[in-house]
């Protein structure tokens, strides 16, 4: 209660039943309850109980991190086998004529009861297969999509992205990492989707006034070079419609993988839902392991299960280790393995080049605007390369259209 952050790393980690002090127990149903934890919430509780609220703070546990929870944890489960262990007895000894098999039984259940995020893994296929079918069902009948879509068709062909799909985004730095990114969470928000975006690299004031010339579709080169005024319509039209969209940023300092997931469940409680989580970028991560390489291995592993602990794909941008002759030679998976044990975490691996970045590339007709998309592992597909159109100036990625012999982008230019 002492930070609104504690709350929200917590309270995907632990239940009431984790604490043996009542007045704990009823205090942290009421904060789960309400969606928040504040001390006028507390005076409250305890005046309705009839409870002396200095008593409560002169005995109150502190859980701010993980090695407090993983405490509380413990203690909970050595309760819990000590009172599963007093029933059998006590049922042994109360009914000599009991069965011993239904008594051992009932002592399975209460210790996989303890084990509870190890056994509700395991199902067996008969209860699974009808809600698959249900979502294939409302895909078919033009319902809820079965599948994540990036908003960006070419991409969308390619790629089977699922809820629950870690996705990391690697390119060595200024090729267009965080504008793919970006342009992925506008169109998602668009069409009413949440999306959550962590901007380590930047401000959040940066990443808004990105998102303002992107959707007025206006270079702020431009803008910085001319005459500003003829351009404010634009920008105030650009500006309307992004008030309107659920995109969410974090500027946080010092992040680390528990505040990342305790942001993304604090938004997916306001909002009600949450779709997608851009992570900019997975190097600016926090953690004791000074090697950078181990440092990454263990960020990512860390990440891995995120998506399935909130519903939504997980994109973390990363930076790619140097190589040679990068100007004329895409990136591979190999470079991102010099970052750490990346790919191994996987569901997908995506990496970015634009060669126009590059000054000897810059006046190659077949370079222009170009930002290739390598997909190096997809499980649900195949791997290959995604042509795309890119256009730096205005933060703002589309498919790359072929009329004739020729390329054009949305905005009809000829390539």
């Amino acid at each position: 209660m002492q930070s609104d952050s504690y709350y929200w790393n917590v309270v995907g980690e632990i239940t009431p039943d984790h604490f043996y002090n009542g007045i704990f127990r009823k205090c942290f149903e009421k904060m789960v309850a309400e969606k928040r934890g504040d001390f006028q919430m507390l005076d409250v509780l305890c005046k309705t109980i009839e409870y002396d609220a200095a008593e409560f703070f002169n005995q109150s546990f502190s859980v701010t991190g993980k090695s407090e929870i993983d405490e509380l944890t413990r203690q909970y489960k050595r309760r819990g086998i000590i009172i599963t262990s007093q029933n059998a007895i006590n049922s042994v000894l109360s009914d000599p004529d009991k069965n011993p098999t239904e008594t051992m039984s009932e002592i399975s259940t209460g210790l996989s009861r303890l084990c509870g995020d190890r056994t509700r893994d395991v199902s067996i296929v008969g209860n699974l297969v009808g809600e698959e079918f249900d979502r294939i069902e409302k895909m078919v009948n033009g319902g809820t999509s079965a599948f994540f879509k990036t908003g960006i068709s070419d991409i969308d062909k390619m790629l089977i992205i699922e809820k629950t799909d870690y996705i990391p985004l690697g390119g060595r730095p200024s090729n267009c990492k965080s504008v793919l990114a970006s342009q992925i969470c506008r169109n998602l928000t668009k069409e009413g989707k949440v999306c959550l975006y962590f901007c380590f690299d930047s401000s959040r004031q940066t990443e808004v006034r990105r998102c303002l010339f992107a959707e007025a579709n206006i270079s702020m080169q431009d803008f910085s070079r001319n005459t500003p005024k003829r351009y404010l319509d634009s920008i105030k039209r650009s500006s309307e419609l992004l008030s309107t969209l659920q995109l969410y940023f974090d500027n946080s300092r010092k992040p680390t993988t528990e505040l990342i997931a305790s942001q993304c469940r604090r938004v997916k409680s306001m909002a009600a839902d949450l779709h997608f989580v851009v992570i900019d970028f997975m190097q600016n991560i926090k953690s004791p392991i000074q090697n950078i390489r181990e440092r990454v291995s263990m960020i990512s592993e860390e990440l891995h299960d995120l998506p399935k602990d909130i519903g939504c794909p997980v994109m973390p941008l990363s930076q790619l280790s140097r190589y040679s002759n990068e100007d004329c030679n895409p990136p591979s998976i190999n470079n991102l393995k010099e970052t750490g044990d990346i790919e191994e975490d996987a569901d997908k691996v995506l990496l970015v080049w634009y060669p126009e970045k590059y000054p000897s590339n810059r006046d190659k007709e077949e370079y222009k605007n170009l930002l290739n998309l390598y997909v190096e592992k997809n499980k649900n597909g195949t791997t290959g390369i995604i042509p795309l159109s890119v256009f730096a100036d205005r933060f703002t990625v589309t498919n790359r259209i072929t009329v004739g012999n020729e390329q054009v982008d949305q905005y009809g230019c000829f390539r």
